[in-house]
């Protein structure tokens, strides 16, 4: 039976206050409520919102002054997460953002020691608990969570997780944020690991700096953008479809967006078919979208947007665009919009 959010969150703060309690120190009084009071959750069972949830997190973060909320052994300043989130974003693919990312945990980290493997057919994300350190379960939970919708983040996709291994001595006792991983889960290991299939390696990244800010603004406010796991390629076609516009070579063909995905073409072509549609439907719809906001909204002219959109002739682009829209792209053009209005 799958556990409703607000449970989740009660029973993640229920472990996050027994990790203080054995370090001596008060959630309670970390986020400023008295304790007779706090946390309501224990005393009334009911959900926590997850606005509740982050607002937490955020105090005993802030009480300590630490970006691991005071479980591991060596401070981690409050802004590193955001530093390597920036770092990442300069990345040239998912895989190398991978990698980064596993480096930054690594140095920052004084109770886990993190690594970026190629294990075959996948990407493994390992970290491994030093023998001399007692790394809490809720730092191991978070950290998962965090670096797996980090990463998914930064592509935007819910990149599929084949499977996360946690010791038991590791596992929280109840339901914890790695369940949100939907993946199967192996006790029978010595090691903290997240394995994601190679075929995402060369996944472009989608998300700027300026995007980051907006969702970390969001994140404080409780509300949380991660990618939707809804299964769709077409999420991520489009996705990269945009990325490759960006970075002015937009993919016209499949065999070209297939081989940025790491698959076959016809692979590409069946999962598109299975969620009814196809890349060259994606493709109008995306180049659709382009040419109305370029035309209307961004002022460009005609033969401007034909050529960013990958046409040889502003007349090819004309006839594409009237069967898109039904209307000629003069009728978009900012000059004739603001007459007719």
């Amino acid at each position: 039976m799958a556990i409703e959010n607000g449970d989740l969150y009660r029973n993640l703060l229920d472990w996050l206050e027994v990790a203080w309690a054995s370090r001596g120190m008060s959630l309670a009084a970390a986020t400023g409520r008295h304790a007779s009071a706090f946390p309501r959750w224990q005393q009334t069972r009911e959900r926590v919102p997850v606005q509740e949830f982050v607002a937490v997190l955020t105090a005993a973060s802030g009480h300590q002054s630490d970006g691991c909320f005071g479980l591991d052994a060596r401070k981690i300043p409050l802004d590193s997460h955001s530093l390597m989130v920036e770092a990442l974003l300069g990345c040239a693919h998912f895989g190398a953002a991978c990698e980064m990312s596993a480096r930054f945990y690594g140095v920052l980290l004084e109770g886990l020691e993190c690594q970026y493997r190629n294990e075959g057919e996948y990407l493994a994300m390992v970290m491994t608990p030093r023998t001399n350190m007692a790394t809490h379960p809720f730092l191991i939970d978070y950290l998962l969570f965090s670096w797996h919708r980090t990463l998914s983040w930064i592509v935007g996709l819910l990149v599929p997780v084949q499977s996360l291994e946690i010791p038991l001595a590791l596992m929280l006792p109840g339901p914890g944020l790695a369940s949100l991983v939907r993946a199967k889960q192996r006790s029978d290991t010595g090691r903290v690991a997240m394995l994601i299939s190679r075929d995402y390696v060369n996944l472009p990244l989608v998300r700027t700096a300026a995007d980051w800010r907006v969702h970390v603004a969001d994140v404080r406010a409780g509300i949380l953008h991660w990618p939707v796991d809804d299964g769709s390629i077409s999420a991520t076609v489009r996705g990269i479809l945009r990325y490759s516009l960006d970075s002015g070579c937009l993919h016209h063909s499949l065999d070209t967006m297939a081989a940025e995905l790491g698959v076959s073409s016809a692979t590409l072509r069946r999962k598109l078919q299975a969620e009814g549609g196809s890349y060259q439907h994606l493709l109008d719809e995306f180049r659709r979208s382009v040419a109305i906001d370029r035309l209307f909204s961004q002022g460009q002219t005609v033969a401007e947007v034909a050529s960013l959109l990958g046409y040889s002739e502003p007349r090819s682009f004309t006839r594409a665009f009237k069967t898109w829209t039904g209307y000629p792209p003069s009728a978009y053009e900012q000059g004739a919009g603001q007459q007719s209005h």
